[in-house]
């Protein structure tokens, strides 16, 4: 019998593989800015669904991509992110 599978374990030779994004320092601090009113936005910690939503926000790549998303525009970054949480 033929074997019918093959198991990838490492990607393949000639896969280039990006470089993480890198932020200047203005960046940085916007994405901390807009990390900070996402945090003013979440449920009360009473509510159950807080762990959930705070969660989501720690995760390293949220908050940077809604930066990206809008354009480095503090005001659009602002309204995606509170759309996402309500």
């Amino acid at each position: 019998m033929s074997k019918t599978h093959d198991l990838i374990t490492a990607p393949a030779p000639e896969t280039v593989i990006k470089p993480a994004f890198t932020y200047t320092d203005e960046q940085a601090a916007q994405i901390e800015t807009l990390r900070e009113y996402a945090y003013s936005e979440l449920v009360p910690e009473s509510d159950p669904y807080h762990y959930w939503q705070r969660r989501w926000i720690d995760r390293p790549d949220t908050v940077p991509r809604y930066m990206r998303a809008a354009k480095w525009k503090m005001d659009d970054a602002k309204k995606r992110i509170k759309g996402t949480l309500e």
